[in-house]
């Protein structure tokens, strides 16, 4: 949302965001587009020798060669996501404009800790001193710890539900409108071309970081030109997997939520806007918690086709069979993604929906069958 905001007003933006979907490139873009991979060849030959010398993990390397290209290719202003808690991350050597927290959940717990205190400890390690921070919304034993850092570092913390009361206007599967006051501005009738509900909490906070900037001496970042980027979000950014409506006719949805806390604010969304029980594709990672997902999944099954994408670390779909049986709900496995999305639609009723998720290899998988993109 803020490299959209920022792309459409003016400004030469880099975006830094993983995984990536179909092609590795999306990774790495300048207004949107992705990184050519003539470049990738030329940068990868040149930190060849420094990689392999330092032993520079996969993401490592990869934060390394968007860094440089962000430089030669002289951007204005990054947005820069980080990969895995943000402490130690690789992306944390930078010293940003601002920094933000959108939510802490409880994952890559062998990581960063099996707390959610122990979580936002690792992730308040990009609070920078004299750097603002936003906060969106957390618990209030992890806004105390980020409180403690915040302290320590001398800087602000701007927690977004003390201060924003958001109206909403108008709401479906294919976007919202609503009014969203920050803490700098009251932005009315702003509509968001992407459904549901945990996408309002975030369009407040990233319009209560655009507002920041233009403090910061961004002040081509406007009202008009905000909302220009957001309705252009998609081919602005290469947003994809978002409670995205691929299709109306069957009625396809895709969300790359993998985890309990992201699966479960999906149902919730897609229950709200969406009456009846859905058809779903649902593949995982091994190393996640597909019990915890498949528990908020069943709230909306009428049946599910499970799948192994393709890759490694991929959970077996027997085994996910296994669980969705567990808690007396239907479920088929299937070969592949492809396969899965024929038998969904084999099985889906007039107006009935098909929802793909669990994972950004099921949706890519799905992507590169349907829409590979540029």
């Amino acid at each position: 949302m803020i490299a959209a905001g920022l792309t459409a007003s003016g400004y030469r933006t880099g975006l830094y965001t993983s995984p990536h979907l179909v092609n590795f490139t999306e990774r790495i873009r300048v207004n949107g587009k992705p990184i050519p991979e003539r470049y990738l060849t030329s940068y990868t030959q040149l930190l060849k020798k420094e990689i392999e010398k330092t032993k520079a993990t996969f993401f490592e390397a990869t934060t390394a060669i968007a860094f440089q290209y962000f430089k030669d290719r002289a951007v204005d202003i990054a947005v820069i996501e980080t990969g895995l808690g943000g402490r130690l991350d690789a992306t944390n050597v930078v010293t940003p404009l601002l920094t933000i927290i959108t939510s802490i959940g409880l994952e890559h717990t062998d990581i960063l800790g099996e707390s959610l205190k122990s979580i936002a400890y690792e992730k308040g390690g990009i609070i920078k001193q004299n750097v603002p921070c936003i906060v969106g919304t957390v618990g209030r034993g992890e806004l105390e710890v980020l409180r403690r850092i915040a302290r320590k570092r001398r800087t602000s913390l701007i927690h977004l539900p003390q201060i924003s009361r958001t109206a909403i206007k108008s709401y479906s599967l294919m976007g919202f409108t609503a009014d969203i006051p920050t803490p700098f501005t009251l932005y009315e009738n702003i509509h968001f071309p992407l459904g549901g509900e945990f996408q309002i909490r975030n369009l407040a906070t990233a319009l209560t970081a655009m507002d920041r900037l233009r403090l910061n001496g961004y002040s081509r970042l406007t009202a008009t030109t905000i909302r220009m980027g957001l309705a252009k979000i998609q081919g602005l950014t290469g947003l994809r997997g978002r409670l995205e409506v691929f299709s109306k006719n069957p009625l396809i949805i895709l969300d790359v939520a993998h985890n309990p806390d992201a699966v479960r604010a999906l149902v919730d969304s897609l229950r709200k806007l969406y009456a009846r029980k859905m058809v779903l594709v649902f593949g995982a990672m091994k190393d996640k918690n597909v019990r915890g997902m498949v528990s908020e999944l069943v709230r909306l099954s009428r049946i599910a086709f499970a799948v192994a994408p393709e890759t490694a670390r991929a959970a077996d779909s027997k085994s996910i069979a296994k669980v969705f049986h567990g808690m007396r709900s239907r479920c088929l496995c299937a070969r592949n993604v492809s396969q899965a999305l024929q038998l969904a639609a084999r099985e889906a009723g007039p107006g009935e929906a098909i929802l793909t998720t669990g994972s950004h290899y099921v949706v890519g998988d799905f992507l590169k069958e349907n829409d590979p993109g540029p």
